[in-house]
């Protein structure tokens, strides 16, 4: 059965800050609802359409996986996200409202169309991000989601979970991987496997900047790769642009085991 994935794609920006201003809203039941801030966008920006640029069929053609990776919360969401009574009413709330939600969608669904891999690393709880995601209707976009618990395992490192779940496990060169988080430890510490990071230093999650800085990564990767396979072997540009030792693209690199489906 085919994977359900999730994919997330920047397009070019005109500030350098968070897309836009933020209010507040209180979701949940019972009086103890999550205050949560709600992202308002100007409306020519919700005009802009991210997928309808040409998307060539990056893995197809240049033979190569990317993976994009994302934390949870304040990246993809606006906010830090709790306990929550409802999933669905939550996630009307903390991805910003419609018009965020519908460019993040529309983001993450273009990386997927360029066969980038997504996958989210946060120390929230798994079942959560997974029941938000779905009721967002953004779950069947991701192809990998560790929590808590997988973090937990790794020593509450997101470099070794990384390292080894994403890097090793599914054969991907560190050139190949791009990570977006919010917190300077995160980013200090993923960076050390080699990987491109990208942090947000603004609330409210994910904007036009971040988005930019990843579809960016996405078309140079597209067109250099593209260059090393038309160059002759042992060219300067091949030479740049090989895969460390041991991380050569298998057999295995596109094809999926049973811990591997989308739950």
């Amino acid at each position: 059965t085919p994977m359900r994935t999730d994919d997330r794609l920047d397009t070019p920006s005109d500030s350098a800050g968070p897309p836009a201003a933020l209010a507040t809203v209180d979701v949940g039941s019972g009086g103890s609802g999550l205050e949560v801030p709600v992202a308002t966008t100007r409306s020519a920006r919700a005009s802009r359409d991210l997928s309808r640029s040409p998307r060539p069929s990056l893995s197809k053609r240049v033979g190569t996986q990317l993976l994009a990776i994302f934390e949870f919360d304040q990246v993809l969401t606006t906010c830090e996200v709790g306990f929550c009574d409802d999933a669905e009413d939550a996630a009307r709330a903390v991805f910003g409202g419609p018009v965020r939600h519908a460019q993040l969608a529309e983001f993450l669904t273009g990386l997927k169309e360029r066969e980038v891999w997504l996958a989210v690393v946060s120390r929230n709880s798994p079942r959560l991000i997974k029941d938000i995601l779905r009721a967002a209707g953004l779950r069947r976009l991701f192809r990998w989601v560790y929590g808590y618990d997988d973090l937990q395992r790794r020593g509450d490192l997101k470099s070794a979970l990384i390292g080894h779940e994403l890097l090793q496990r599914k054969e991907l060169p560190a050139y190949d991987v791009i990570a977006v988080f919010d917190d300077a430890e995160s980013c200090e510490d993923v960076h050390t496997l080699g990987v491109k990071v990208v942090r947000i230093e603004h609330s409210g999650g994910m904007g036009w900047t971040e988005f930019d800085k990843v579809r960016d990564w996405v078309l140079a990767h597209e067109v250099l790769k593209s260059e090393k396979l038309a160059l002759p072997p042992g060219s300067a540009v091949t030479s740049c642009l090989s895969s460390p030792a041991g991380s050569q693209i298998g057999s295995r690199r596109h094809s999926l085991s049973d811990h591997d489906e989308v739950q």
